[in-house]
């Protein structure tokens, strides 16, 4: 499967499994969900990383430092999406 593909099955699994929604994500703080997909993304030790995270500690899943996993970028993506979707929603408005 593409990572486009799979992006977009997380970015779903997000949303209805996990009930994050617009609306949530539009009382976030400009710029915390790319922060978040950066965490995911970024090549670097895990206490530097863990620093970045802009959301409480639980909520950080990561599985692998200092290169992401596939699952690590997915999940990068898929909060990379939401950054895209709330800033939209935003200026939309």
């Amino acid at each position: 499967m593409k990572g486009a593909q799979l992006i977009d099955i997380e970015r779903d699994r997000q949303e209805t499994g996990e009930s994050y929604s617009l609306e949530q994500d539009l009382q976030l703080e400009r710029g915390a969900l790319a922060q978040a997909g950066a965490c995911y993304l970024m090549v670097d030790l895990e206490p530097l990383v863990r620093l970045r995270w802009p959301f409480a500690p639980v909520l950080f899943k990561r599985q692998s430092f200092p290169y992401p996993s596939v699952r690590d970028m997915v999940k990068g993506g898929s909060l990379a999406a939401a950054a895209i979707d709330r800033e939209q929603a935003q200026e939309a408005h």
